[in-house]
């Protein structure tokens, strides 16, 4: 019998260029690195670059998963490439930090749910995604044992569409990332500070109605004080799915001159946009 545990942890979905989700899986193998957990550790990644600093954590070991490109490649590591490795590895608990998640896992399953948008807003996804997990989701929620999310809200949503989900939910914070810790606070704003929009380019971000409301903004604002130096609109953020008309929308914003559309940015370029903008939509 090992003296340590062995947690497998995997870490597929974190791929270059990082944000959101992705990057929360880098900042909690970070902090679990960061001291010694009493445990034997396991990241299953494809993107060893991403992870420096596990070079001088002991008690740590990276795995290629070698899931390849798409949802389909995505769907068999899942089902079928992870429990194995997980098999292979004799782990004693598995987590996944994001959906989708083995329905048969050959160990305690810990598996984080970040938010229950296609229950909520299933217009913004698409119908395979969408269908997916609500084929998926019940069946993965039943073999896990226990669930992790990141607030409270999603906490009672969950659990209001999957009440017997409920007593397995653990409420676990996002903490400040390392990118940020050693940073300085940042100054006052002045008036003329940008307002400021970070997300992938979909529905569920709420941009159209973000650009829509800046516009009147704008226009309830010069009406009130002729001549008045206005913040602009700063969007960071690329990909996404059923964009097209989000796309338009906000061409057409960066065309009027007023709204700047930056695309993917670094975590230096980013935090210099977040300690600059008046207002974060």
């Amino acid at each position: 019998m090992r003296s340590r545990p062995l947690i497998l942890i995997d870490g597929q979905v974190a791929r270059p260029p990082c944000t959101g989700v992705p990057w929360s899986v880098v900042e909690l193998v970070r902090a679990l690195a960061a001291s010694d957990r009493g445990a034997r550790f396991v990241l299953a990644t494809d993107h060893p670059e991403l992870f420096p600093f596990l070079e001088r954590a002991g008690e740590w070991e990276t795995i290629p998963c070698n899931v390849g490109q798409g949802l389909t490649a995505r769907v068999r590591w899942t089902l079928s490439g992870l429990p194995s490795l997980t098999r292979r590895l004799e782990a004693d608990v598995l987590h996944v930090p994001t959906f989708p998640a083995p329905l048969r896992p050959p160990c305690p399953m810990a598996v984080t749910i970040h938010d229950v948008a296609f229950h909520l807003f299933p217009q913004t996804l698409e119908t395979p995604r969408r269908w997916w997990y609500r084929l998926m989701l019940p069946r993965a929620l039943q073999a896990a044992s226990v669930v992790l999310v990141n607030s409270r809200n999603t906490a009672r949503e969950l659990s209001d569409y999957h009440p017997v989900t409920a007593a397995k939910i653990e409420v676990t914070p996002f903490g400040t990332p390392e990118w940020v810790l050693e940073r300085q606070p940042p100054p006052l704003r002045s008036a003329e500070s940008p307002f400021l929009h970070v997300g992938s380019i979909e529905p569920r971000k709420n941009l159209t109605g973000i650009l829509a409301a800046y516009e009147r903004f704008r226009d309830e604002a010069s009406r009130a004080v002729p001549g008045a130096v206005l913040p602009r609109l700063v969007v960071v953020g690329s990909g996404g799915w059923r964009n097209s008309q989000i796309v338009k929308r906000l061409e057409a914003g960066v065309a009027t001159g007023h709204v700047d559309w930056v695309g993917h940015c670094t975590r230096s370029d980013l935090w210099k946009k977040l300690v600059s903008a008046r207002v974060l939509l």
